[in-house]
């Protein structure tokens, strides 16, 4: 008999061949499978190293962590978890991985924030046998902030979200690593006037000299995202970006994902009708300096309200991608988004 587990999860592997993509594998672990697990709500990938969140496993969440061999394809190496085992903490709602470290952030994975939840991250090191070898923590920790709620790392910059802090105006820090060991650098906020609400760091992006970080709160939910550039070793505000034409509730900037020659903010309020949902979509931008250019406004063709397009953004050579959860939900007798397939759509940049 077949035990299917409400919200378990599950997550797939998808590869690239002559710019066609196509699922290459189907990652459910049913050894471990718990209803509410929602495994695959957090992934990172790099370095050969793939980290996926699984924060409703048994109340407490867990990380799992797969590594990839040659001949083979992704093995589990190992399952993390919690070093407090703080009930409903959500361990595993955000993950980064860079150079042989997995970073988990241990903080309620919806918003807008608890005014309880303070938030951390985690550090796990493949080098002594996956320890957890350190816990992180805003420099000005505070009730509220959620500290952890979205991460980013690569070589040894690491940069965690707290879109709660300061009644929900939100900031980012940035880590450094040396030795093995993550040291505080820098605060982020947004320059200027700030607004309860804002959640500047409801998601982020690294690379390179770059973050770029997602406010979907901002401008009564227009929202917004902001880029900041590193020099030497001070990082600098240097653009806010929204959406060319910005909607009602748009949530522009909602997620966001960065190369070192482009970047994607998604919006996936975009045109919203009443009792079904949004359409949503995403915005293309062209740039490896300070600025950054708009290429394209992004939506499906076959785009309905109710698909919420740009709930999930990735972004890489050549492509983006948008998940739409709703996509080809039944509509008869009414719209019912439980019962949606979803869908990942791919859009290719023609140079």
């Amino acid at each position: 008999r077949t035990v299917i587990y409400q919200d378990a999860g599950a997550f797939y592997l998808l590869q690239r061949v002559a710019g066609a993509w196509s699922v290459i594998g189907t990652y459910e672990e049913p050894a471990t499978t718990s209803p509410g697990r929602a495994l695959g709500a957090a992934l990172a990938l790099g370095d050969d190293l793939l980290a996926v969140g699984a924060p409703g496993y048994g109340n407490v969440g867990i990380v799992y962590v797969y590594a990839y061999a040659p001949g083979t394809g992704w093995v589990l190496q190992v399952s993390v978890a919690s070093p407090v085992q703080t009930p409903f903490a959500r361990f595993g709602a955000a993950v980064g991985v860079s150079q042989g470290q997995v970073l988990v952030g241990e903080t309620p994975g919806s918003l807008p924030a608890d005014d309880m939840v303070i938030g951390t991250a985690h550090v796990y090191d493949a080098a002594k046998n996956w320890a957890a070898t350190q816990t992180l923590t805003a420099t000005d920790s505070a009730m509220g902030d959620r500290f952890g709620f979205a991460i980013a790392a690569e070589g040894d910059t690491a940069v965690i979200a707290a879109p709660g802090k300061e009644s929900a105006r939100g900031a980012v820090y940035v880590f450094t690593r040396s030795a093995g060991v993550w040291t505080a650098a820098q605060k982020l906020v947004i320059a200027g006037d700030r607004a309860e609400g804002d959640f500047f760091g409801h998601s982020l992006a690294l690379a390179g000299d770059r973050v770029l970080v997602g406010a979907y709160g901002r401008y009564g939910q227009l929202g917004a995202a902001y880029l900041f550039v590193r020099s030497g070793e001070t990082w600098t505000q240097t653009q806010e970006l929204t959406a060319e034409v910005p909607m009602a509730a748009e949530v522009f900037g909602g997620r966001v994902a960065l190369t070192t020659e482009h970047a994607l903010v998604a919006g996936w309020g975009y045109e919203f009708v009443d009792m079904i949902g949004s359409r949503g979509g995403g915005y293309l931008y062209r740039g490896s300096g300070e600025q950054l250019s708009l290429l394209a406004a992004l939506r499906a063709d076959d785009g309905v309200p109710g698909d919420l397009l740009g709930v999930g953004a990735a972004l890489g050579e050549g492509s983006a991608l948008l998940g739409a959860p709703y996509d080809d939900a039944p509509t008869e007798p009414t719209f019912d988004p439980s019962k949606a397939p979803g869908a990942a759509r791919v859009f290719g940049l023609v140079q």
